[in-house]
């Protein structure tokens, strides 16, 4: 029997309230392996930062004109 399977067993004999807490240590450590993944401050922010903004600044964006009236008073109002 492997790891996962010898867990599973354990599981299955666990009474239903305390099968809430091992549900919650799951998602718990899922959780913190997923938040590991999350870039640190060394992994050159900055670089991807100005990327992302100099990619931000080809966009060729159009915006449509207002087309009812409370859009236009909108417009006009923060102009």
């Amino acid at each position: 029997m492997d790891l996962r399977e010898a867990a599973i067993a354990k599981i299955q004999h666990l009474p239903e309230p305390l099968l809430e807490e091992v549900s919650d240590f799951i998602d718990f450590v899922t959780m913190k392996h997923t938040l590991a993944a999350v870039p640190t401050p060394g992994t050159n922010l900055a670089a991807r930062w100005s990327a992302w903004l100099h990619d931000l600044g080809t966009l060729d964006i159009q915006p449509s004109p207002p087309t009812t009236e409370y859009q236009h008073h909108l417009v006009e109002k923060y102009r």
